[in-house]
């Protein structure tokens, strides 16, 4: 098995787009989502989770995590929940910008957070080529792993997932959420 994560969702373009892909492939994933982006598109959030994946927090606003001082961080994970229903358990959250403080980490845990890092990803955000991003995931898979895509930008991810989806079921791996993964090393 490996994970599937998607940051910074949800977006009307791109997202249903993601969905229709998993759900062809029979693949899951835990969708990183932005606050901000929630509001302005709740009926996303009721479609990722009808498809059966799971949300995760990234946020209200998703700047870089570690510019957050204590209050700012408290009230941007209180503030998330108030909006949008978190499906895993524990409850998972991922730092804006990928970076975190140890500090932090320990307040999100105090809240009941999880914190999900990756361990494949290949700058899809920065990266111009699906086929590149998609052939160096390939090239590193492995049990356990955890893949960070973004949704955005301008319809890369979708490329990117019509190249990686296949080539992952042909070798004979699963695609699931984080707390799937995280089952499996209870």
């Amino acid at each position: 098995m490996v994970a599937l994560s998607i940051d910074d969702a949800p977006s009307a373009e791109v997202t249903p787009e993601i969905l229709r892909l998993l759900a062809q492939y029979d693949a899951k994933a835990t969708f990183f989502v932005i606050g901000k982006k929630a509001l302005a598109n709740p009926d996303m959030i009721d479609s990722i989770l009808a498809g059966g994946h799971e949300i995760g927090n990234h946020t209200m606003s998703n700047r870089f995590t570690i510019f957050m001082g204590r209050d700012r961080f408290r009230r941007q994970l209180k503030d998330f929940e108030k909006i949008v229903p978190l499906s895993g358990k524990p409850k998972l959250f991922r730092p804006g910008g990928g970076f975190i403080f140890d500090w932090q980490v320990e307040m999100a845990e105090k809240m009941g957070y999880k914190c999900c890092l990756g361990t494949l990803y290949y700058s899809d955000m920065q990266l111009k080529s699906p086929s590149i991003v998609a052939t160096l995931t390939i090239m590193n898979l492995g049990p356990g792993k955890i893949i960070i895509l973004h949704d955005g930008p301008k319809g890369r991810t979708v490329q990117t997932l019509e190249k990686l989806l296949p080539r992952i079921k042909a070798r004979g791996y699963k695609v699931v959420t984080i707390s799937e993964l995280l089952k499996l090393k209870e």
